[in-house]
């Protein structure tokens, strides 16, 4: 028995083929814009210590390379909080610190808050950009430092999806913190 297409039958399918494709289409128009980073990711999400280096004895200064993905800036435009554990490890153990970035809707603003500094910026751009170079309060000897997005601080119903999704995944290497300069810095 042999089998044989008619061009009626190639027709259909050919239609049936681009009502799939312009379904598709479709689809992509109404998926909303976090999602579209799932499907066609234009760079990877991230968070890298470029560089910890001792400002003087008593303080680090940090410069970071921090990509936020889409998903992560809507929820912070969403007014969910992100805190960040900054994890500093020397002979004497390991200490912590909290680093949050957060924006206040009814004062259109965003705010930066490390220990009991807070600064605040008008456009998520500057938060960022402070967010990339910071200065943190230490004593030492601090020999190593860690900066991760502490996922247990999400809203309850965000941590299950935010532990399962890669987006969400911001944390550092450990990366060791450099003397001070040789300027005459009392660094440790």
């Amino acid at each position: 028995m042999r089998l044989h297409k008619s061009p009626s039958t190639i027709g259909t399918w050919a239609r049936r083929l681009a009502l799939a494709a312009a379904a598709c289409v479709g689809l992509l128009a109404i998926i909303p814009g976090h999602w579209l980073s799932y499907l066609f990711p234009t760079q990877s999400a991230g968070l890298h210590i470029r560089q910890a280096r001792w400002l003087d004895v008593d303080t680090i200064a940090l410069q970071l390379e921090f990509r936020p993905s889409p998903v992560v800036v809507e929820a912070l435009e969403a007014n969910i909080a992100l805190k960040f554990e900054l994890l500093l490890r020397g002979k004497d153990g390991q200490t912590g610190q909290s680093i949050s970035l957060i924006y206040a809707p009814l004062l259109e603003r965003f705010e930066l808050i490390g220990g009991e500094q807070v600064q605040r910026f008008r456009l998520r751009t500057e938060l960022l950009d402070a967010f990339s170079s910071l200065k943190v309060p230490a004593k030492a000897p601090i020999d190593q430092v860690r900066l991760r997005l502490s996922l247990a601080d999400l809203p309850a119903p965000l941590r299950l999806p935010a532990a399962i999704d890669s987006h969400w995944w911001l944390d550092s290497a450990w990366i060791a913190v450099e003397p001070a300069e040789a300027t005459g810095d009392n660094a440790p």
